[in-house]
């Protein structure tokens, strides 16, 4: 049988839905023309119902929550965001097997490419984007998040397995200072965010936040990975860098791997005290191991880089500590 009748009989039957943000100058650009005989124009009269201008609606959120509402569960539906900045208050993601996605660019082998800003979400108050019961195997991809007050981007009160999210940047750079912001956050129904993976993500502090990832309930078989922190004109102390698992046994099966941490004092004393908390003892353990890490001086100290209730919780290889010029190399963190 031909290759190409084969591959005609398995087309993906997923739909892409654009949303657009119609404050980006498209029509100035001539993306979009007046006489709708823009590109844009043109493929939304092929394609009607597919092209959501922010334009339309009288908030962001509603263009969002309309972009969603049309997605299909399961299907691999996606959500593509065009170049914009777009502005969500509170909005839950209720699609499972969807993808939200900017534009994809190359990948570095740490953290994520720069030109993810192109696609802005900012969030606004503390709810966020709540993933709901029907977020399973959500993908976020390509997206820069600032977040404009203390509180999360998402947030998960229920179960959502299966998450992948890479090539994302969490760009804190001039937000108040708020140990309540955070990028993702689980925070009522064990097993939240179980089998999930976050690699190839960047966050930039210049004072002190919640850690990227907040985990008040236990999961199990989370990757996190190929991530980049940098602290740059940093006054005062970012205690928890990337995870929070306070105040609950039963975690299990944490992978987290290839990371870097880079503070610059240049604006004033800083430091990081740990990249990763997990305060409550925990049964069975180890519960996860931290391999390739490189942090540099000033970022936890050696005996300090995962807070553990009890020794042993975590493994550790591979993990190194920088040091001032002419000292002792390496320095490998410890616990």
């Amino acid at each position: 049988m031909p290759f190409n009748y084969i591959k005609s009989q398995l087309r993906d039957p997923a739909q892409t839905h654009y949303l657009v943000d119609s404050d980006f100058r498209t029509v100035a650009q001539g993306w979009a023309q007046a006489d709708g005989t823009g590109p844009l124009d043109l493929w939304a009269h092929r394609n009607p119902g597919y092209v959501y201008r922010t334009g339309d609606y009288t908030t962001d959120v509603a263009a969002w929550n309309a972009a969603r509402d049309v997605l299909v569960d399961f299907r691999g539906d996606t959500l593509y965001l065009t170049p914009g900045a777009y502005s969500l208050a509170a909005t839950t993601w209720d699609v499972a097997q969807a993808t939200i996605t900017g534009r994809p660019y190359a990948s570095p082998l740490i953290g994520c490419s720069r030109k993810v800003r192109n696609t802005t979400v900012t969030v606004t108050g503390a709810g966020g984007i709540t993933l709901g019961t029907d977020s399973t195997g959500l993908e976020v991809s390509y997206l820069r998040f600032v977040p404009l007050t203390a509180g999360i981007v998402f947030g998960v009160n229920t179960t959502a397995p299966y998450l992948h999210f890479h090539d994302f940047l969490w760009d804190t750079d001039g937000i108040t200072a708020s140990v309540v912001t955070n990028f993702l956050q689980a925070l009522t129904t064990a097993q939240a965010i179980s089998f999930s993976l976050f690699n190839n993500f960047t966050w930039f502090i210049d004072a002190p936040q919640g850690p990227v990832f907040n985990l008040d309930v236990a999961n199990q078989a989370v990757e996190i990975a190929n991530f980049l922190n940098i602290c740059s004109d940093t006054a005062g102390t970012y205690i928890t860098s990337l995870l929070d698992m306070t105040g609950v046994d039963g975690h299990d099966g944490y992978d987290v791997h290839d990371g870097r941490g880079v503070l610059s004092n240049g604006a004033g004393a800083g430091a990081v005290t740990e990249l990763i908390l997990s305060s409550t003892a925990q049964t069975g353990a180890p519960l996860g191991h931290v391999t390739s890490f490189y942090g540099s001086v000033g970022y936890s100290t050696a005996t300090g880089l995962v807070n553990e209730q009890a020794s042993g919780d975590w493994d550790l290889m591979d993990c190194q500590l920088s040091v001032v010029a002419a000292g002792t190399m390496p320095t490998y963190y410890t616990s």
